[in-house]
């Protein structure tokens, strides 16, 4: 799992990011601090959630990872089937959302790097990545050269696009690139209702 943790998540959905704090955002806000609690993160923290609620209901061992990215990316979870891991790693931006740009090809880079790991990762396993942003790649690693270059490896690219700011036709050519598909949400229950959809089609979708 690859996720945005650009500036702009720090608002919410149905809000333009633009200088200055979100509206639920508390008096003296920035980033740095907490969260707000309308924001696009923690939308997509709960859609996680539900993902990994599915993962954990499979009868598969499915391993997952997590990278993130806003200037820069990390890889904040190696390959794992605890999937405690993951949330606890998201929680902790949640406490301090540092914000910054969006380089979706880092993040792609990053994410790939994780399936790629030869103590963690199973060579027979099919390797899927699911990459959401809300915005435009603005600085860095291009996105599409970036997803070719991991789907070279093999690896299955789905790209999530959440907010009317986002970017939708690159990132459709992202999951094109890398053979998968793309949704867009343009709120909580629909950026959900993706990660669902991609949790229960996995093991059918598999088939690069």
């Amino acid at each position: 799992i690859v996720l945005d943790r650009s500036g702009s998540m720090a608002f919410a959905h149905d809000e333009v990011a633009k200088n200055g704090s979100p509206a639920a955002a508390p008096p003296g806000w920035k980033m740095g601090h907490a969260v707000p609690k309308d924001a696009r993160w923690l939308d997509t923290v709960a859609a996680v959630n539900g993902f990994l609620d599915i993962m954990d209901d499979s009868s598969h061992d499915e391993r997952v990872s997590l990278s993130t990215y806003s200037d820069k990316s990390k890889a904040d979870v190696k390959l794992t089937s605890d999937y405690t891991e993951i949330r606890a790693a998201m929680n902790t931006h949640s406490r301090k959302f540092k914000g910054g740009a969006t380089n979706i090809g880092s993040g792609i880079l990053a994410g790939g790097k994780t399936l790629g790991d030869k103590e963690l990762a199973r060579s027979w396993a099919s390797r899927v990545l699911i990459v959401m942003s809300d915005g435009i790649h603005n600085t860095g690693t291009e996105p599409v050269p970036a997803a070719q270059q991991v789907a070279n490896e093999q690896i299955m690219i789905f790209t999530v696009t959440f907010s009317d700011e986002a970017n939708i036709q690159e990132m459709e050519k992202v999951a094109v690139s890398g053979g998968g598909q793309h949704f867009h949400a343009k709120d909580s229950q629909q950026l959900a209702e993706a990660f669902r959809k991609i949790a229960k089609s996995l093991p059918t979708l598999i088939t690069f």
